[in-house]
Parts: structure tokens; C-alpha cells; sequence
């Protein structure tokens, strides 16, 4: 007995012991409760930095697919492996509802609490969305680090794009903005953009009581334009030469092969851009490289040795190494495309220059017309606004032809040249038309033609330190500029020049140990002014964030091509290039903080998504019961039309039958009595008809107020 109780409790332990072991208990303590929300937080971290990792390296939602599988492979001894969960859908939407809204509301807050910024944008055609996909940067005063930053903020995308379709998109997609705060709009010289720019100026005083400064166009988009106009002038058709160079060997592996044969060159025609002529330098200098060899290359086509290419590439290419001094020519323009390079080089990059433009554009436009202007000429032109008053086509201004500097590779190539002394002197005077044309177009159409442009080198230190009284005058000139677009108080004019003053006084040595390639200038005036000079100091940072190009929003179009993959939402283009700037900014992955405020983002994204989702369904079934309510009320506008016509035609055929009767009392003919009776039998039936029309535009109009109450 005792045996059978002893065996019976053992057996009631051990099932107790394998029931506790089945049933894992729930954490008892704080301890395990913190250690599973540490676990979970590590899961969501690594999720977050896989999404970030997938947007920087541009890879596709669908990359992401059976992820969680592989790194439980890949890692079967980690515990955040196995609980990590990030495929293609979750992925998606937690960069569009996730790390978005995180990411653009930081940077939103950030522009809070600016003194202002400038609105960069521009529009480049979406090849997938066939849309013209329009960008939007941001500029403005960053507080960590302190320095002038552009960032990404949105894109809009769009059909027509007339300055009233830009005005209202960038109306929406800076709605969520201080709009006022608006310091300047940054665009390209397109007519469209400066009527969007009045409109938006419009708009502005009317509602916020302020305006942006005008400062003109990019910069760059104008020397860039300036050298193809040069090029135009001289007639010399080195477009078609350059394009006809690199589209006779594109995508022709068998010429390649010839032209290899022929010459024993591997190398080959780089391919030519037009729209952005100054960037062609190493196209140029490749066509001047291989030019010889391309004239063997023709030669030999044209003997048939090799195949002959039949295409109008070929046919120009024939027609240009007829011309003896078209080397002389490339070397020529290559020539005056490296005098413009190294300033587009400078402008391209992201740090204020704004301060530097007048000199530098003067100093580059100096450089041109020192080829062909005459030295008297130039030495009594003192300054910018003498230049551009200058007379370019006055031949007398002008050196003689051939004293005209065409370059040192180019009078080699001219006395190498078997040419007259009338063809010299020909190419001498294109080249005086091309160094004209250039010049003439930065005068015309560059911002110095602003006269704010031109004042506010009033704080380059190079300048401060060398004019001083100049660029006091210019800084009064820019602070009135602020008054009048309400940027300014008249009340603080007067604090500002004080201290600016004082600053040209006392601070002469740090002004002069000033070195543009060394400093930045917002770290510069950032250390100089920031403590001893408060109301300069609060001016020039609303100064520094103006723009000089448009050189960022440029660069955004590589990034959107990356971006660019079949069937990508609109929303999901935005979203990731916010991502990508965030991370770009950041200076890389590694250096993205995440905080509790970037995990609850990621972690309610799900929701976020769900309610996107039911949003677009909403979305999509009102515009179905707005097209089914236009389809209705077409119908209805064509029964009332036909309702219109019948009773018209009813009118015309009862009218005619009574005057048929009334001839026929009159005459007693009977044929008049036939013809009345028939018209009348017609008008009965068009009123049968019109009844039944009468009928379906009473269902219709019954249906149409159904459509409007549900």
C-alpha cells in the first residue's frame, strides 16, 4: 500500500515538473520585462538599419524578400536574427510611413526655427512615371552642426508645367511651411520659371506681406549657355562634330572592331552632352586625341577596306576632315572651355558663394576679353558695372586680327596647317566672334545684371579688406534691399551698419587671414561674428543661405535615375530620396542616431500604412462615383438636347400640317388634306418618343440624386 501511494506521488511530481517545463511562465519581474523590451528594441534597430542600408545602396523593395530567412541562416546562433522580419511589403512601407515622416519632420522642425530659407527647385522628365518630376531643395541655417545646409524636402510630379500649374505645386508641397520665411527662389532662366517667380511674389505680399529677393537665375545654366552661344557664333558646327563622333562607334560593336583594325586604337569618341557644353572638356580633348586616327578610319571607309557606314554621322564626319584647320578649332574652344571650368567647378559645390559671384564672374569675364579687347579699353573699365556698359562689338575696342589670342595649341596648329593667309585670317575672326558671343551672354544674362548680386560682395572678406568704403556702400544698398521685401526692420538698418563698421575697424587681420579655398564662409563669419556682433551676425546668416546655382538640385536627378525602377508609387520615390539625403547628410549609415523617436516611427508604420491604404480605397471609390456621376449627367445633358430637338421638331411638323390643312380648305385639294394628315401622324409618334425620353431623364435625374446622397 505504502508502495503504491510512494510510486503515485512520484509520478504526480514528475507530471507536474514536464507541465511547468511545457508552459514557459510569464516574466514575474521588472528584470524580465526590461530584457524583452531591449530585445525587441535590438530587432527594431536592426530592421531600421537594413532599410536604411537598402535606400542608401538603391536597392529594390523586392531585394528585402525572404531576408529573415537568410540572416537565420546566415546567423543561426542570434536571437535578434530569428526575430527579425523585414520582406518586400514591410520594407516598403516602413520607408514611406516609417522612416519618412520621421526623417521629413525633423527637418521640418529645423526650418521652424530658421530666420528663413531659400526654395531650390527644378524639373527633369520621370522615364518610368512619364511625368515631368519636379524637385524641391531646401537651404537654410542648420543648428547641429551650425552651417548653411541644403537638404531634399519633396518632389511634385506633373504633366503641363505652366507658371501657374508650378505656382500652385509649389503652394502644396510647401504647405506645411512657414512660407514666409521664404528668403529667395532658385531656378533655371526658363521664361516659364520667371513668371512663376512674379506670380509667387504676388502671392506672397498678398498673404504673408513679404517677398524673396530677386537675385535671377543659376549662375551656371548661364556660362554653360554663354559657351554654346560662342560656339554657334563661330559657325564652325563643332556640335555636329562631337555628336557625329560619338554616335558613328554607339552601340556599333562592328566599327569599333574596324576602327580598332584600321588604327590599333582601343580607345574610343566619348559620348557628347550639349546642354552642358563646358562639362565636354574631356570630349574635346578625346576628338583632338583620335582625330588623326578618324581620318584614317574615313579614308579606308570611303576605299572600302573596311565596311562603309551608311549613316549621316559618317557623312559629316567626311565633310569635317576635309577642313585643314579643324584641329586648330577644337584647341580653340577646348581652350576657352578650360578658362569657364574652373569656376563651374567651384559653383557646383554646396557652401555659400553667393558673396564671391560678383568678383568671380568678373574676374572670369576679364580673362575673355583680354583675347581680343584692347588694354586701354580694359583699364578704363574699373569695375563690374563699367563692363557690363561695355561696347563687345566696336571694332574698335577691338586688337588687331592677329594679335586676337587664340591659344598657344592653336597657333600651333595654324602654322602646322597648310592653309592661306586668307583662311588665317577667316579663323582668327571666328574665333574674336565666339570669345564676342561668350561674353556678350554672361553680361546679358548672368545675375550681376542685379543689382543686390553686385552689392552683396560687401561681405567677402577679400573685398572688406581692400574696399572697405565700397562695400560699406554696398551693405546699405543690400539692408534696404531687405527693408523693402520686409527681410529687415528700418529700426535695426542702423544697428547692423554700426557693428559692420566697427567689424572693418577692428577685425582687419582676421578679415585678411580670410581664404576661400581654406574656409568656409558660414564657419568663418560663424567665429567672427557670433558672439561680438549679434545684429550683423543675425543678417548675414539670413545672407548666407541665398543660392548661387543650381548645382544640388542637378545632382538630384543622378539620384532619382537610381531610384527610377517599373511600377514605383510616386509617394515611394519622395520617401526615398528624404531617406537618402537623411543618410547622405548624416555622412553615412552608421552615423544615423536611432532614437525613441525614430523607433516609435518604424514601429506605428504598419498602422500608418493601413490607414494609406484605406485612404487611397476611399479615394478610389469617390472617384468612381464622380465618374459614374459625370457619366450620368452626360447622359442627361444628351436626353435634354434630345428633349429640345423633339419638341422643336414637333413644333415645325404641327405647324406645317396646320398650314397644309388651311390650303387645303382654301383650294380644296385633298392632296394638302394627305400631306397634313401625315405630318401630324409624324408629330404624334415624336411625341410618343419624347414621352419616352421624358421617362429615362426622370430615372436618370432620380439616379443622379441617389449617386449624390450615398
Amino acid at each position: 500500500m505504502k508502495a503504491t501511494t510512494a510510486h503515485s506521488t512520484m509520478r504526480n511530481y514528475l507530471t507536474a515538473v514536464a507541465f511547468e517545463q511545457r508552459i514557459e511562465p510569464a516574466p514575474s519581474s521588472s528584470s524580465d520585462v526590461s530584457s524583452l523590451c531591449k530585445a525587441h528594441e535590438c530587432v527594431t534597430d536592426a530592421e531600421i538599419l537594413w532599410t536604411l542600408k537598402m535606400v542608401a545602396s538603391h536597392y529594390s523593395y523586392n531585394s528585402s524578400a525572404h531576408t529573415g530567412e537568410l540572416f537565420k541562416k546566415m546567423f543561426p546562433d542570434s536571437e535578434i536574427a530569428k526575430s527579425f522580419s523585414c520582406g518586400e511589403r514591410k520594407s516598403a512601407y516602413v520607408v514611406c510611413h516609417g522612416l519618412r515622416p520621421f526623417f521629413l519632420s525633423c527637418l521640418q522642425r529645423e526650418l521652424e526655427q530658421s530666420d528663413g530659407y531659400t526654395v531650390l527647385f527644378d524639373e527633369s522628365l520621370n522615364d518610368c512615371l512619364q511625368k515631368k518630376q519636379m524637385d524641391i531643395h531646401l537651404r537654410y541655417w542648420s543648428t547641429m552642426p551650425e552651417r548653411v545646409t541644403t537638404r531634399y524636402y519633396t518632389s511634385v510630379f506633373m504633366g503641363h508645367s505652366t507658371a501657374e500649374d508650378l505656382k500652385q505645386k509649389l503652394l502644396a508641397a510647401l504647405a506645411d511651411l512657414p512660407l514666409a520665411k521664404a528668403v529667395q527662389l532658385s531656378m533655371d532662366g526658363p521664361n516659364v520659371n520667371l513668371k512663376c517667380f512674379r506670380e509667387m511674389q504676388k502671392y506672397l505680399q498678398q498673404n504673408h506681406q513679404v517677398q524673396c529677393l530677386d537675385l535671377g537665375t543659376c549662375g551656371l545654366h548661364t556660362i554653360h549657355n554663354a559657351y554654346r552661344a560662342g560656339a554657334v557664333a563661330s559657325k564652325w558646327g563643332i556640335e555636329n562634330l562631337l555628336s557625329s563622333l560619338s554616335a558613328i562607334f554607339h552601340d556599333a560593336p562592328a566599327r569599333r572592331e574596324d576602327f580598332t583594325t584600321v588604327t590599333g586604337q582601343m580607345s574610343f569618341p566619348l559620348n557628347f552632352v550639349a546642354h552642358r557644353w563646358v562639362e565636354n572638356v574631356v570630349v574635346i580633348e578625346r576628338a583632338i586625341a583620335l582625330w588623326g586616327d578618324v581620318k584614317r578610319y574615313v579614308e579606308c571607309a570611303k576605299k572600302k577596306e573596311v565596311n562603309l557606314p551608311k549613316c549621316a554621322s559618317f557623312t559629316q564626319l567626311c565633310e569635317f576632315c576635309q577642313d585643314p584647320l579643324l584641329l586648330a578649332k577644337l584647341n580653340f574652344a577646348l581652350g576657352i572651355a578650360m578658362v569657364l571650368k574652373p569656376f563651374l567647378t567651384e559653383y557646383q559645390m554646396d557652401k555659400p558663394l553667393m558673396f564671391f559671384l560678383k568678383r568671380d564672374v568678373e574676374c572670369l569675364v576679364r580673362k575673355l576679353l583680354a583675347r581680343f579687347m584692347k588694354c586701354s579699353v580694359l583699364s578704363a573699365s574699373t569695375g563690374i558695372v563699367s563692363l557690363l556698359k561695355m561696347d563687345l562689338v566696336n571694332p574698335n575696342n577691338h586688337v588687331s586680327s592677329e594679335n586676337v589670342d587664340i591659344g598657344h595649341a592653336a597657333e600651333e596648329m595654324v602654322k602646322a596647317a597648310k592653309v592661306s593667309a586668307k583662311d588665317v585670317f577667316a579663323f582668327r575672326m571666328e574665333c574674336k566672334q565666339f570669345l564676342i558671343s561668350t561674353t556678350k551672354k554672361i553680361l546679358q544674362k548672368s545675375p550681376l545684371t542685379y543689382h543686390l548680386v553686385r552689392s552683396l560682395s560687401s561681405l567677402d572678406p577679400r573685398q572688406m579688406t581692400s574696399k572697405p568704403d565700397e562695400c560699406l556702400g554696398g551693405l546699405r544698398k543690400v539692408l534696404d534691399a531687405l527693408i523693402a521685401v520686409r527681410r529687415l526692420g528700418e529700426h535695426e538698418r542702423d544697428s547692423v551698419l554700426g557693428e559692420y563698421t566697427e567689424l572693418l575697424q577692428e577685425k582687419k587681420h582676421n578679415l585678411r587671414q580670410f581664404d576661400k579655398h581654406s574656409f568656409s564662409l558660414d564657419e568663418f563669419y560663424l567665429e567672427l561674428l557670433k558672439v561680438d556682433y549679434k545684429h550683423l551676425w543675425k543678417v548675414v546668416r539670413l545672407l548666407l543661405v541665398l543660392s548661387h546655382g543650381q548645382a544640388t538640385v542637378e545632382r538630384g536627378f543622378s539620384v532619382n535615375r537610381q531610384v527610377s525602377v517599373e511600377n514605383l508609387k510616386e509617394i515611394s520615390y519622395v520617401s526615398q530620396r528624404i531617406v537618402y539625403d537623411a543618410v547622405s547628410k548624416a555622412g553615412g549609415i552608421l552615423n544615423i542616431v536611432i532614437t525613441k523617436e525614430l523607433r516609435r516611427s518604424v514601429l506605428a508604420a504598419h498602422n500608418r500604412y493601413r490607414t494609406y491604404l484605406e485612404g487611397k480605397k476611399k479615394e478610389a471609390i469617390e472617384q468612381s462615383k464622380a465618374s459614374k456621376r459625370g457619366h450620368i449627367e452626360e447622359e442627361i445633358h444628351g436626353m435634354k438636347m434630345k428633349r429640345r430637338r423633339l419638341e422643336a421638331t414637333i413644333a415645325d411638323l404641327t405647324a406645317s400640317a396646320d398650314n397644309y390643312a388651311e390650303r387645303a380648305e382654301a383650294t380644296s385639294d385633298i392632296t394638302f388634306i394627305v400631306k397634313s394628315n401625315s405630318l401630324r401622324k409624324t408629330a404624334k409618334e415624336k411625341t410618343l418618343e419624347l414621352a419616352e425620353i421624358d421617362d429615362k431623364l426622370k430615372g436618370k435625374l432620380q439616379e443622379l440624386n441617389h449617386e449624390s446622397t450615398v
